[in-house]
Formats: structure tokens, C-alpha cells, sequence
């Protein structure tokens, strides 16, 4: 299923190869990649952010690479300790899953429990366990 709904959502490429926005995309997405590596995450969150404008941009908030850099700008923050921002991106990212892949996506799913996770970091114990069960209830369920 993922195969056909990320085929939908691809450009077509010319024989020419990627298009100038989609290699800026890659190395966008390759300096996020580098950066978190690194543990530098204030410059991950940096990238991650243009990322999301950059895909919101030419390609819609419909887009999957739009659901990632949300997930990306709340993990980003998290690390940061800005739980209060991470929450809304988390929030953002898993509203944008489940209208773009389903609710019981594994993506869904995922995104789901990284928010669990932030939850458990900033003491919030009771929806810390509501994301986790809800999580891996779909990760389970997906197989």
C-alpha cells in the first residue's frame, strides 16, 4: 500500500533526472541526516524546518515528506527540551498521518509512540502509556 500512495504523490522524472527542487530536498534532507549524527540537533531542527517549508511548498502538506519533517522538527525539539513545541509538532505530524496514511498506519503508529516517548521524558507518565498502547497496538496490528 505504501509503494502506491508514495508513487501518487511522485513527480515524474524526465530523463533529465530529479528536478532542482527535489535534489534540494535531498540534500536538505542529507544535511538533517548529518547533523543529527552529529548531535547537533539545533541545526537539525534548523534544516528540518526549511525542509517542511520547502515540501509545503511545492509539493502540499498532502505529502509525506511533509508528515517526516514534522515528526523530525518534534524530535528535534525534544532533544532540545522544548517539550512544548515538540507536542505540537508531534500533534501536527500524527493529524497529518492519519489523513494521509490512515489511523492504522505504521507510520501513524510510529509517530504515535515517539510522542509516547516525549510524554515519558517530560513526566507525563498517564499519556506517555496512552500513546504507547495506541502505538504499538497499531505497530502490532500491521505486522
Amino acid at each position: 500500500m505504501f509503494e502506491k500512495l508514495w508513487n501518487q504523490f511522485r513527480r515524474p522524472r524526465s530523463d533529465a533526472g530529479p528536478s532542482k527542487t527535489e535534489r534540494q530536498l535531498e540534500e536538505l534532507n542529507e544535511r538533517v541526516r548529518e547533523f543529527q549524527r552529529k548531535g547537533q540537533y539545533e541545526y537539525a531542527l534548523g534544516a528540518a524546518v526549511e525542509v517542511g517549508k520547502l515540501v509545503e511548498k511545492y509539493f502540499g502538506a498532502e505529502h509525506p515528506d511533509f508528515v517526516w519533517s514534522l515528526k523530525d522538527q518534534a524530535f528535534f525539539e525534544q532533544q532540545l527540551g522544548d517539550y512544548r513545541a515538540a507536542e505540537s509538532h508531534y500533534q501536527a505530524a500524527y493529524d497529518a498521518a492519519q489523513s494521509l496514511f490512515g489511523a492504522q498506519d505504521v507510520e501513524t503508529g510510529r509517530i504515535l509512540h515517539a510522542q509516547g516517548k516525549l510524554y515519558r521524558a517530560a513526566g507525563d507518565h498517564q499519556r506517555a502509556a496512552s500513546c504507547f498502547e495506541e502505538g504499538l497496538g497499531i505497530l502490532r496490528s500491521t505486522g
